[in-house]
């Protein structure tokens, strides 16, 4: 145990460096859940099995804030799927040429997506 000369905290007057217990074992938020089965209920209901909602459930008891962490979460990996999906690889004439009142033109380009390979060809009349 560090003594109260050696430690780095600044206590405020009405707490004192006596009055913390080196001995005292945290609480978990998932025990609390445990320990809160109308709670744990609506927690894994609201969560499923996303743990940062569930644990935001069990520390603040605000079924809103997990949501909104479970929310966040989700967004956030739809956001890295679409960063990993790389754009179209379109192929076809670069330079198109075409005088008004002549014959028209039909110009197709190959579009390939890295991802999953699938291709869409594109026609412009």
């Amino acid at each position: 145990q560090v003594s109260e000369t050696q430690s780095i905290f600044h206590y405020h007057s009405q707490y004192t460096y006596e009055l913390y217990n080196i001995l005292t074992t945290p609480t978990f938020g998932l025990v609390l859940l445990e320990n809160n089965p109308s709670l744990n209920t609506i927690a894994v209901k609201t969560c499923g099995t996303d743990y940062g909602c569930l644990y935001d459930i069990s520390l603040t008891m605000d079924t809103n804030l997990g949501r909104t962490t479970r929310t966040i979460r989700q967004n956030n990996q739809k956001i890295r799927e679409n960063l990993v999906n790389f754009p179209p690889v379109i192929t076809g004439d670069r330079i198109i040429t075409v005088t008004v009142g002549d014959t028209p033109t039909t110009v197709q380009y190959t579009g390939e997506d890295p991802n999953t390979n699938n291709e869409t060809i594109i026609r412009i009349k």
